[in-house]
């Protein structure tokens, strides 16, 4: 789907979930800051919000409404360095 992107920036455009379930492997920075997350909690049972960003190593989630983050939500993002 975004084959050659590395950076991925949905900033200020009303998101309220947060699902990145389909394998995107190039990307390695999101930002999805000043939008309406609320929660960082599985979808249906096993889908996780970033699950499909799997080199991600930075994640910009700041000015959202994120009131739950749940202890395995970045469970597979092993690269992950920056929150």
């Amino acid at each position: 789907m975004l084959k050659d992107c590395t950076q991925l920036r949905l900033m200020s455009v009303k998101i309220k979930d947060l699902l990145c379930s389909r394998p995107q492997k190039g990307i390695f920075f999101s930002d999805f800051s000043h939008n309406q997350i609320s929660d960082l909690a599985i979808k249906n049972g096993t889908v996780r919000p970033l699950g499909g960003l799997t080199l991600l190593h930075d994640v910009l989630l700041s000015h959202n409404n994120i009131t739950e983050i749940r202890q395995d939500a970045f469970e597979g993002l092993g690269n992950l360095q920056i929150l």
